[in-house]
């Protein structure tokens, strides 16, 4: 019987960092597949898997808890009927509330992954709640990102936070450098009572620009700044031409980064947030001579 892992987690939290950690330790005694779920109309992830040498189906423009679940549970149906898959990891989208999509998938060998942010864990619990919470409720083993910045106490606080509210979870604090295959993917499955969706309580919006132009280094830094100053931003992400080169670019709530790579991928920035003028926002910070 075909395994299915869901990683899931917030905007930004890890989750293909986490998938391409698993893919490079995986057993290649198994045939894998990959469903990449994403909130904007290009699928970045995708792009970034792409050098896998994995079988990857995309579901864009919308998100596979609500709007596209048909589309979800046919590319899942498809896979399984066309190849002899071994193993399929699910990344939906950050905003997708998890949930419905183990309703969806409560006939198969499923396996809930979630990676938490550890360093914006306290403040996303605070600004998103029960829909945050969901996505760690529905966990069968949870992965912390982002730890280097924290305290061994810092670290114990969160473990023992997430403990009081959720009930004993299996949670894995160590690099995942140094986890090998067993340690990431060793997990039991999936054993939840489900509870009543609450998605509509929280609405995201998303807008895709594709920026026709050249930036100088200090603009990409400059946009940046901007965007940590931005209330209603919550994550960018994509690909931009520089004088240096191609840039991929990764904004998640108040942390920018950008890196040159050697691939060509086409240009294009996902924007995320709770705002409906997100567009608006968007353009005034890259610039108004910016392409959308």
């Amino acid at each position: 019987m075909t395994k299915i892992f869901l990683v899931c987690g917030f905007l930004g939290s890890g989750k293909t960092t986490f998938i391409q950690e698993v893919l490079s330790k995986k057993d290649n005694s198994l045939i894998y597949a990959i469903v990449e779920n994403e909130f904007g109309e290009v699928n970045i992830d995708s792009k970034i898997l792409a050098n896998s040498n994995i079988a990857i189906k995309e579901i864009t423009n919308g998100c596979i808890c609500c709007s596209l679940i048909g589309d979800f549970s046919k590319a899942i149906l498809e896979l399984k009927e066309k190849y002899q898959i071994d193993i399929i990891i699910i990344e939906p989208s950050g905003v997708a509330e998890i949930s419905p999509l183990i309703h969806t998938l409560q006939s198969e060998e499923l396996f809930v992954i979630t990676i938490i942010d550890a360093k914006r864990h306290l403040i996303y619990e605070k600004n998103f709640k029960s829909f945050y919470e969901d996505q760690i409720f529905c966990a069968d083993k949870i992965f912390f990102s982002k730890t280097d910045e924290l305290t061994d106490l810092e670290i114990e606080n969160l473990i023992l936070d997430i403990k009081d509210k959720h009930g004993e979870k299996d949670i894995e604090f160590r690099n995942w450098h140094e986890l090998n295959y067993n340690e990431l993917f060793d997990i039991e499955g999936s054993k939840l009572i489900m509870k009543n969706s609450n998605h509509q309580d929280l609405k995201f919006y998303e807008k895709t620009l594709r920026p026709q132009k050249y930036f100088e280094i200090k603009e990409i830094e400059k946009i940046g700044e901007k965007l940590k100053n931005s209330d209603n931003i919550y994550r960018v992400k994509g690909f931009l031409d520089s004088f240096c080169g191609k840039l991929k670019i990764d904004y998640t709530q108040g942390e920018f980064n950008y890196e040159k790579i050697d691939y060509m991928p086409e240009n294009f920035l996902i924007a995320i947030g709770t705002s409906q003028n997100i567009e608006i926002e968007i353009i005034k910070i890259l610039g108004d001579d910016i392409e959308s």
